[in-house]
Parts: structure tokens; C-alpha cells; sequence
């Protein structure tokens, strides 16, 4: 195992009282606050306790990072990139550190990290149903009706509320949380959101970030084989 090969970056200090511990809730205001200039899309993920002094975190290229303070630890996902950042809270004081990972990839346990994104201004917004494709053999086929998904905001523990109109009626709403995929990058799981169309399996919904990047259309789907897509397109940038 190779000790730490990582490119270290742009320590940035932020005012907090030495005579307190930063809390959580202050962590996640720092790392945003940092976050808000970037330009591409991205997931923000967070170990969901402080670090203490001495752990050892390993990195899927089999580097590791040994800090010597508690902090708290985010990973920072690029949407069709392979290089992300830890971006580190020093508990302390609230210094940030940047570490940027050289040819990685996501954490192995990443699932099991509190999703703390700002994932909500990439889908936010209206988003009409344009076409269908894929199904045994792969096809492309019409819409057999208006649909629209409206992401409307996040809430505090990260889920995302919306409503499904469905021939300018209400057709479902609520809130859901969003799952990476387990094996597939930019894919997320919504187990927690009702959709209009015909499924064939109880799988659960999934969300494709990938199309936003270059033809404006989040893809959904059910996670099998040979299962459709439901093409949507953004129509409203609120």
C-alpha cells in the first residue's frame, strides 16, 4: 500500500472560537460556502461523525490519508470526471484543508456517507417527458402523455421534495433521498418517488445524471435490464 499520494491544496481558514468545537451543521456551512464557486457539477458526501485524531482513510487507488486532528471529512464527486477532492474541517477550529486525488476514484464505502450535496441545483427546476427508448431489443417510441416532474428544493437531511403533473393534474408528490448506485457512477437510486409510468419489476426508480452535461435531459429509469427510459427535458430553470 502506498503512503499518501495526493495533491494538497488551498488550505482555507475560516473564524470559528477556539473554545468550541465545530459542530456539525457549522462544517457543512463551511464546505458549502467553499462549494458555491465551483462551475461543475458535483455531489458533496460526508462521514456522518467527527474523525478522530489518527484515522486512516483509503483511497480506492490503495492511497491512504492518516490525519493527525479530529475533523470532519467530505468527498467531493465530479459528474463525468474521475479526480474528487476530500475537503477536511479541522474540528478545532474550522480550518479547511483540500486534498485533491490523483487518478481516483469514488471511496469504495461511499453509500454509507451522508449526502450533503447541493445536488438540488442540478435537477432543480421543471423537466417535461419527451420520448421513451430501450425495452427488449431497444426502441424509440412517443410519449402517450403530457408529463412533468418539478424538483422543488432540499431539505436539512438531504432529501429532495417534487411533484409529478400528469395532464396539468396532480399526479403525486412528497420528498426523496437519493442513493448513489452501488457499481455505477452519476447514477442515484429514488426508491421514494412515484412515477406515472408502467413498470415491469419492483426495482426502484433511478435517476441518470450523466445527459445534463451536454443535451440538457435527465434520463430515469428502472435499474434492469432491458427495463425503459423516460427521457425528460428542462423546461423551467426555477
Amino acid at each position: 500500500m502506498k503512503k499518501i499520494l495526493l495533491l494538497i491544496t488551498l488550505p482555507l481558514i475560516y473564524c470559528f472560537s477556539l473554545s468550541a468545537q465545530v459542530t456539525q451543521e457549522e462544517a457543512d456551512v463551511i464546505v458549502r460556502d467553499r462549494m458555491q464557486s465551483e462551475l461543475k457539477f458535483f455531489t458533496l458526501h460526508a462521514k456522518k461523525d467527527v474523525q478522530l485524531e489518527g484515522i486512516i482513510l483509503t483511497t480506492s487507488t490503495e492511497e491512504i490519508i492518516e490525519l493527525n486532528y479530529a475533523a470532519w471529512l467530505y468527498y467531493v464527486n465530479y459528474v463525468g470526471e474521475v479526480n474528487g477532492k476530500y475537503l477536511i474541517v479541522k474540528a478545532s477550529n474550522g480550518n479547511l484543508l483540500e486534498v485533491n486525488t490523483k487518478n481516483d476514484e469514488i471511496p469504495n464505502n461511499l453509500t454509507t456517507w451522508r449526502l450533503v450535496s447541493n445536488i438540488i441545483d442540478i435537477i432543480k427546476g421543471e423537466w417535461s417527458w419527451i420520448k421513451t427508448t430501450g425495452g427488449i431489443g431497444g426502441q424509440t417510441s412517443d410519449n402517450e402523455f403530457k408529463s412533468i416532474v418539478r424538483f422543488l428544493s432540499q431539505n436539512e437531511d438531504a432529501s429532495i421534495n417534487y411533484e409529478v403533473i400528469v395532464e396539468d393534474t396532480l399526479y403525486s408528490n412528497g420528498s426523496f433521498q437519493l442513493y448513489p448506485h452501488y457499481d455505477l457512477e452519476w447514477y442515484y437510486e429514488i426508491p421514494d418517488i412515484k412515477l406515472p409510468h408502467q413498470t415491469w419489476t419492483n426495482w426502484d426508480w433511478m435517476l441518470i445524471l450523466t445527459g445534463i452535461l451536454n443535451n440538457n435531459t435527465l434520463r430515469l429509469f428502472e435499474g434492469c435490464m432491458d427495463c425503459y427510459y423516460y427521457h425528460y427535458t428542462k423546461i423551467n430553470k426555477k
